[in-house]
């Protein structure tokens, strides 16, 4: 396979992964060179691909809309025959013939066989539908689709892997139950466990805390332990006195991953029913995690047609290469929290009219003037202090008027705006824009205190780590234009070097970052 194949592989869900890796084979084994030409794909990217042939110039390649299709959940892969190194679109029939019969046999569904609409390169998991996906996505995200993907089609890793990839489902009972309770306050809670490359975790023992919040002091209702990556805990949560609580995951080397649960976190929309189970993904993050993918976060912009990386509205490839790379990590973080974040049904990132600064923990916008109106009325939003004007650059104006979006406990997006609008030139023409001010604000709770108290309190004017945020987004269900390398076993003789570079002290990773030329994406 070329880079690129191996590259989509790694995103999809890997019983699909390890068939294709085999199918592959076997047609190279007939002399058939196949790559992996698509594999999982953003809603958005799905959107634009439903747009071509329709509202766009192109030929019609798809019948499915954002989040209506497999790839959107890493479920399905486009698999093309290539000739000297170009995909062969205009094969033979037989030739497509013979991919699908080798990917029936390994138990794919073929899009060949299709009789609404053909799709010879597609390939694609079988036994879950569509509708169950969505479902699943909006209660646990992708971690939730994989999870029962895993159990329809009975996947439990190979052994040559040499490790189970989807660990065996666990049910953990707190104490409260085992003592004997009625029943009534018992809550089931699903959560899925990732590493910081958004693989399911493989890292060892975690332990388990859950903390009651409002008790007369934290009170621990529940301790334990766990080495799978899948866990069904049985608690006793009472929630007659507005009681939060603190589920905390914890591993050596790896910032704790945290998540508060509250009552309104049980309650369905648009039925209003409280449930008894929910469903959270959590993700496991390096304390020093490697940083290999964030210099293909620019690329992936320009495929998605990201106003961030847009001619004349964006940075350019190399703009983006001569940041810091934890300013890298903020724009790609702030990118994906806009893109995700709407108001009125319309996503924040589509107000963007340029990108005027990129500092470590922020960007600085322009937005259409037609934003800074909607916010005061809208109700997911909260008045919030502002911002005075940065240091550098010098000619950006103080961002006073601020609001805060209020959809979760912690790691909300912040606009500050500039008082007055002015008349900006951007993409060929002037329109009248707000200069914006926009972070990701961790606030005051429990789960991040260490990292406020220090930005805030010990040494005001830290930066928020990245990491962290990028970490705080995939549990929101928020997918950044990278990942982060995970951490690898320590004491391991045999890591290749590109593993140990990344295992290396921070300060010979930065002075090998300064040495290296960066190369625009």
């Amino acid at each position: 396979m070329n880079a690129s194949s191996e590259k989509r592989i790694r995103q999809l869900h890997p019983a699909l992964a390890f068939s294709l890796r085999e199918i592959i084979a076997r047609l190279a084994d007939r002399g058939l060179v196949t790559e992996i030409v698509q594999g999982l794909r953003t809603f958005a990217e799905q959107d634009a691909l439903y747009a071509q042939g329709r509202t766009k110039p192109g030929q019609i390649v798809t019948q499915a809309r954002g989040g209506e299709s497999n790839h959107n959940y890493g479920l399905a892969a486009d698999l093309c025959p290539f000739v000297n190194g170009k995909p062969n679109w205009d094969a033979p029939l037989d030739v497509w013939a013979t991919i699908g019969a080798i990917a029936t046999e390994h138990g794919l569904e073929w899009g060949g066989t299709w009789k609404k609409f053909l799709d010879k390169p597609h390939v694609q998991l079988p036994s879950i539908t569509i509708k169950e996906c969505a479902s699943c996505h909006r209660t646990g995200g992708l971690p939730a689709v994989w999870a029962l993907a895993s159990t329809r089609v009975g996947w439990e890793g190979h052994a040559s892997e040499g490790r189970s990839v989807v660990a065996s489902r666990r049910s953990v009972t707190s104490r409260a139950l085992a003592r004997g309770t009625t029943g009534a306050t018992e809550k089931r809670v699903t959560v899925i466990l990732s590493a910081s490359d958004r693989s399911l975790w493989t890292g060892g023992t975690l332990q388990i805390t859950v903390t009651d919040l409002f008790a007369s002091g934290p009170r621990i209702v529940f301790r334990g332990k766990t080495d799978g990556a899948t866990i069904e805990l049985r608690l006793d949560l009472p929630f007659d006195a507005g009681q939060v609580y603190a589920l905390a995951f914890s591993a050596p080397r790896h910032r704790p991953a945290w998540q508060f649960i509250r009552r309104q976190d049980f309650i369905r929309a648009p039925e209003q029913i409280e449930k008894d189970d929910l469903i959270l993904r959590l993700m496991i993050v390096p304390e020093k995690p490697g940083t290999t993918d964030v210099d293909e976060g620019y690329a992936r912009l320009l495929q998605t047609g990201s106003p961030f990386a847009a001619p004349e509205t964006g940075i350019d490839a190399s703009a983006f290469a001569g940041l810091d790379v934890v300013a890298q990590m903020a724009f790609l973080n702030i990118e994906s929290k806009l893109r995700e974040t709407t108001i009125d049904g319309a996503p924040l990132l589509s107000f963007v009219r340029d990108v005027r600064h990129v500092a470590v923990d922020r960007v600085f916008l322009s937005f259409d003037v037609a934003l800074k109106a909607r916010m005061p009325r809208a109700p997911e939003f909260a008045g919030a202090p502002g911002h005075p004007a940065p240091r550098t650059p010098s000619d950006l104006p103080p961002h006073p008027d601020s609001w805060k979006h209020t959809k979760f406990a912690e790691g909300n997006v912040q606009l500050s705006f500039s008082r007055e609008a002015e008349q900006r030139e951007a993409a060929g023409s002037a329109s009248l824009v707000h200069s914006a001010d926009v972070d990701i604000d961790l606030g005051r709770g429990l789960a991040h205190a260490n990292e406020w108290l220090h930005n805030n309190v010990f040494e005001p004017g830290h930066t928020t780590d990245q990491a962290l945020v990028y970490g705080l987004l995939y549990a929101q269900g928020i997918l950044p234009a990278y990942t982060l390398d995970p951490l690898e076993p320590a004491g391991s003789r045999s890591l290749p070097r590109s593993t140990r570079r990344k295992l290396a002290p921070a300060a010979a990773r930065k002075a090998k970052r300064r040495v290296k030329k960066r190369r625009p994406s």
